[in-house]
């Protein structure tokens, strides 16, 4: 098959292939226009570096690259279904990494892929490892414990602490400042505790019909990101919470499973070396 650019398509045709390439997944992914718009935006997609695959006239399969500095994320891969078992997912990603081998000065790229998903042989069959889990937790947090260092405030300055809380627990792609402050709700809400100038904590989050997302959860410790729970509880009593790809072993994920949330689904995190240092 023929390798073409995602910049030669426009956004409409982009999200239908997006849409057909995910029926059936392990997870409902449908797009509109504009949410395909959203994800270019958002995610930093480089349309001129990602890939479509072509039978004749027909796009067939495609692998998204976003690029921040000198790193890179696929963001999204997907076959339609009448293309499926033909070994073109394998063909796509061979032509896609060569691309970013040749044409890029990318470091290195990352993806995520469900536990359960066989695309990960595909990935690691073109270099890319595994280096840890991503989980969505989500339950009802208990009533009645009390939170008073916990305050609420402004959202984006807290953004500026991200790195320095989140240590070595550092966010997946989705969940980095520079995604959030494009993608953040002017609802978005925010609990911190500590200085003012300095927080121990903090977390965002958005009120939703089925609960509460949280979008991103940063904390110095275990015992900080129960307290900084504890408060959400206190403000949003009986409120079911949900976060997507929490570090494995975070204080925020060691918290939510001690207060009784749930891990409901997994990823794995792969990276690829694009060049050794």
């Amino acid at each position: 098959m023929e390798l073409k650019r995602a910049s030669q398509f426009t956004v409409s045709e982009l999200s239908q292939l997006w849409n057909r390439g995910y029926i059936g997944y392990f997870v409902p992914i449908q797009f509109t226009d504009a949410q395909m718009e959203g994800h270019i935006r958002i995610s930093d997609l480089d349309l001129e570096h990602s890939v479509i695959a072509m039978d004749g006239d027909t796009p067939a399969a495609f692998s998204f690259l976003a690029v921040r500095g000198q790193r890179g994320w696929i963001g999204g891969v997907g076959v339609a279904p009448e293309y499926r078992g033909r070994g073109v997912a394998s063909a796509l990603f061979a032509g896609h990494t060569g691309v970013i081998r040749r044409e890029t000065n990318l470091s290195h790229v990352q993806l995520e892929v469900f536990v359960q998903n066989w695309a990960q042989k595909v990935y690691e069959r073109h270099g890319f490892a595994t280096t840890r889990q991503l989980s969505l937790y989500e339950g009802t947090l208990p009533a009645g414990r009390r939170a008073p260092d916990v305050q609420s405030g402004a959202v984006f300055p807290l953004l500026a602490h991200s790195e320095r809380l989140h240590g070595e627990w550092v966010p997946c792609w989705q969940r980095e400042p520079a995604g959030l402050t494009k993608s953040l709700p002017p609802t978005a809400q925010a609990l911190w505790t500590g200085p003012a100038d300095a927080p121990t904590g903090y977390l965002i989050y958005n009120m939703r019909e089925q609960g509460i997302g949280i979008t991103d959860a940063a904390a110095s410790d275990t015992a900080t990101a129960a307290t900084l729970l504890d408060g959400l509880a206190q403000a949003h009593p009986g409120v079911t919470v949900r976060i997507v790809n929490e570090p494995e072993g975070s204080p925020a994920a060691q918290a939510l499973t001690a207060l009784g949330c749930e891990e409901t689904s997994a990823q794995y995190e792969q990276h690829w070396a694009v060049r050794q240092r």
